[in-house]
C-alpha cells in the first residue's frame, strides 16, 4: 500500500493501524489518484466513492475486545521529511530484515525544520526484534533523512 501511494505521489498525513485494517489520512485533492492507484496494485475492479454519511451522535461503537501484549518495544523516528514514499522506505526496509510491525502511527502535526515539513512516525514490534530494527533504522540515516531514532523497549504496564 504505501509504495503504491508513493509512486502514484500521495503524501500520506497520518497512518493508524490495527489487527485489521491500516487506516490512512491524504489530501482530498489526492482522494482520485490514491484510489485509483490502490485499486490498480490490488487488483480492485471497482471502488463506488461514497458520500460519509455522519454516524448519529447516539450511538456508540461498541468494544469487541481489548487486548494487552507486554512483548512489545515501541520506536519512533522524529523529523521524517513529509513526502510520498518515507513510510514505504522505512517499512519495506524492516520487511527486507524480517521485523514484523504491529502497531504504526504518524503523527498529523506537522514541524517545519530548516523549510522542510515532517512528521513523526512510531510503531511497535517485538522486544527481541527491537535492536535490530533500531540498527536498520539508523543505518538509514542518509537514505531517510530523520534526526533521531527514540526505541523504549518497556513492556506497557
Amino acid at each position: 500500500m504505501f509504495n503504491s501511494l508513493a509512486a502514484a505521489g500521495v503524501n500520506i498525513r497520518l497512518i493508524t493501524t490495527s489487527e485489521v485494517k491500516v487506516s490512512c489520512i491524504i489530501a482530498e485533492t489526492e482522494a482520485d489518484r490514491a484510489i485509483k492507484a490502490l485499486c490498480d496494485s490490488f487488483e480492485v475492479d471497482n471502488s463506488p466513492l461514497m458520500t460519509p454519511v455522519a454516524a448519529p451522535a447516539s450511538i456508540a461503537p461498541a468494544v469487541r475486545g481489548v487486548a494487552l501484549d507486554l512483548n512489545q518495544a515501541q520506536l519512533a523516528l522524529r523529523y521524517v521529511p513529509d513526502r510520498p514514499g518515507m513510510a514505504a522506505q522505512l517499512f519495506h526496509a524492516l520487511a527486507e530484515a524480517n521485523i514484523s510491525v504491529d502497531m504504526i502511527i504518524q503523527s498529523q502535526r506537522c514541524r517545519v525544520i530548516e523549510d522542510v515539513p515532517t512528521r513523526d512516525i512510531a510503531f511497535t514490534v517485538h522486544q527481541g526484534d527491537a535492536p535490530f530494527a533500531q540498527e536498520i533504522l539508523q543505518k538509514l540515516g542518509g537514505m531517510l533523512p530523520c534526526s533521531e531514532v527514540v526505541v523504549d523497549e518497556r513492556s506497557p504496564r
